[in-house]
């Protein structure tokens, strides 16, 4: 009695001066609701819409696959039910409900002001022979975890603060070219009100066409080159820059047989690799810049900020289901998921896991990591469905041909 009450002292104690922000319980009806109101489900025979929800948020918390959510869940509905759902769905309806969904939550006041915006593309390993039902969105690329095949997602979103907000999807086609791509991620940024203070893409976005756009439009960027040799060398020129340790501007004209050339100022960055993949070196990166008037070395710094523990790539990884299918829909749905559940997490503590001060909101960032909600949404629709504590199978026939049955092994 005395162990127990110094316990409860203590715990008491440990949580003087503090209230609670927010539960399991409401961060859990908050996903099932917001998740139904962006893509409405139908009603399955004995279950609620909510239900086959469940089974979704349970395997993409745990990382697992609808298959082994529906068995963990004692009274859930069971996988092919879930499935069956997920197969009545249109591919292109799902991409607009999901754009439309990672706009609601939107933290408060997010796009009053210009800001830096990131875009990235998320390419999901495929294996196996493509078919004529998803060869429109098997696209290929550099080798990667065994494989040059890909589902490939585009993604935009804002870097701020407390702030990394995905704001626009876009499931990429075998057919689509970079320039199609960038252009819709930033309409739908636009149609927000969102203003570009810089843009950050991906080194694949490194083509003239792109440079020229961006160029005619007005959007400062800095964009990553791919590595092409020695980078040193090819932007050093004739006064022989690349020869020393020292990162510099160049002007630099950017090529291309069908497309002309576009002017560039090119950073070109010397860093030394501290051990980072086994290599201790000097390494050399360049950087596409237009309208960047800060320190040289601040283009690359800026741009690792995209890759940060916290980018939208890291934790859509995070929150995606498992599946084997080869059906676009069902990867793309499920990194829809990942990317809504993201900006939940954002909007939950922007909204419950702050104070609101002079000079700026305050949001305790570290009192809920993403992990922390992922679990939240694990352990209460275990709580409401049951955690399965049995193994079943089928009973075995009266008899068989040899007058035996077997059960667990032993001959009876």
């Amino acid at each position: 009695m005395i162990v127990a009450s110094m316990s409860k002292n203590k715990k008491d104690h440990d949580h003087e001066g503090e209230r609670v922000a927010l539960t399991s319980e409401q961060t859990k009806g908050l996903a099932l609701k917001q998740l139904q109101e962006t893509i409405p489900l139908g009603t399955p025979d004995g279950y609620k819409p909510q239900d086959l929800w469940g089974v979704l948020v349970e395997a993409s918390a745990n990382e697992t696959s609808i298959e082994r959510a529906a068995d963990q869940l004692e009274s859930g509905p069971s996988a092919n039910t879930v499935r069956n759902w997920i197969d009545e769905l249109d591919l292109d309806r799902i991409q607009n409900q999901i754009n439309e969904g990672l706009r609601d939550r939107i933290p408060q006041n997010l796009l009053e002001r210009p800001k830096k915006v990131a875009v990235d593309l998320t390419r999901i390993p495929y294996y196996g022979e493509t078919t004529s039902k998803n060869q429109a969105y098997v696209t290929r690329s550099q080798a990667k975890e065994g494989t040059t095949h890909f589902f490939t997602v585009a993604s935009l979103y804002v870097i701020e603060k407390n702030k990394r907000v995905t704001l626009a999807v876009r499931f990429v086609k075998k057919e689509d070219d970079l320039l199609g791509i960038l252009k819709f991620l930033l309409h739908i940024y636009k149609e927000l009100g969102g203003r570009v203070k810089r843009l950050y893409a991906d080194r694949a976005f490194y083509q003239v066409r792109v440079l020229s756009y961006l160029k005619e439009e007005g959007v400062p960027f800095v964009i990553l080159v791919p590595a092409r040799g020695s980078v040193k060398n090819l932007f050093g020129g004739a006064e022989g820059k690349g020869s020393s340790r020292k990162s510099y501007f160049t002007p630099y004209t950017v090529k291309s047989q069908d497309y002309g050339q576009v002017e560039v100022k090119m950073a070109v960055v010397c860093s030394y690799s501290m051990g980072n993949r086994n290599k201790h070196e000097l390494q050399w990166h360049a950087y596409a810049t237009y309208l960047f008037d800060r320190p040289v070395l601040k283009a690359a710094q800026e741009y690792e900020k995209r890759f940060g523990i916290e980018s939208s790539y890291c934790l859509m990884n995070q929150a995606r289901a498992r599946t084997s299918s080869r059906k676009p829909l069902v990867r793309f749905l499920f990194t829809g998921i990942a990317f809504l559940l993201i900006n939940l997490w954002v909007y939950l503590k922007w909204k419950y896991v702050s104070w609101s001060r002079r000079g700026g909101r305050r949001v305790f960032s570290e009192r809920f990591p993403f992990q922390k909600m992922l679990l939240f949404l694990s352990r209460e629709l275990e709580d409401t469905y049951g955690l399965t504590r049995e193994v079943r199978i089928p009973i075995p026939p009266k008899s068989s041909p040899t007058g035996k049955c077997s059960v667990g092994g032993d001959e009876m």
